[in-house]
This record gives structure tokens, sequence and C-alpha cells, in this order.
């Protein structure tokens, strides 16, 4: 599953645009991401493991300020494709360490 969704939020008595991006896979793989247009975005992706184990679990708020519009679109699409090798490129952009 894959859906993209946009909407108009308000912040502080001002609205402003929210792209919502859910993708889903077979094995238990959820992947969200959400980007202001103020560049703020904010990324959540759980991998299910094994009953015995809890879910691994990655999730943070990050500044895409510094990023073209390609560098961010790249940023998305290798997060869509492999969650795990780009954990840094997020953590580079991190606003606060969660």
């Amino acid at each position: 599953m894959l859906k993209f969704t946009v909407t108009d939020e308000e912040q502080d008595g001002e609205f402003c645009e929210r792209l919502d991006i859910e993708a889903a896979d077979g094995i238990g793989t959820t992947i969200k991401i959400v980007l202001w247009e103020d560049a703020v975005s904010w990324i959540y992706f759980r991998k299910r493991r094994p009953k015995q184990s809890r879910a691994a679990v990655f999730k943070m708020h990050a500044d895409l300020h510094g990023l073209n519009a390609e560098a961010a679109a790249e940023l998305i699409r290798a997060t869509l494709r492999d969650q795990e090798s780009v954990k840094v490129g997020w953590r580079e952009h991190a606003l606060v360490r969660e």
C-alpha cells in the first residue's frame, strides 16, 4: 500500500499545506512521512519482528530547509526502498533527538 494525502492544517492561526505519505508491505513494515510546507518533517517507520521481540521503531522530526527538491525527493524515495540505510540521512537534519 502506498498512499499520498495533501491537507491544509492550521498552525498558530495560519494555514499551511501538509503532505502525508504512508506505505506498508505484507511483511509488517509501516512507513509514515509527513512534510509541512515550512520544510519541517516527521518520519516514522516500524518493522515487525518475530513474536518474541518488539518491533523495531524509528521516529523523529527533521528540518529539510537545507535540501533542494531533488535531494528531499531522493531521501523520501530511499526511505520507501530501504529504511535502515537512510537513518543517518534523516538524523543529519534532526530537530530533536528522539
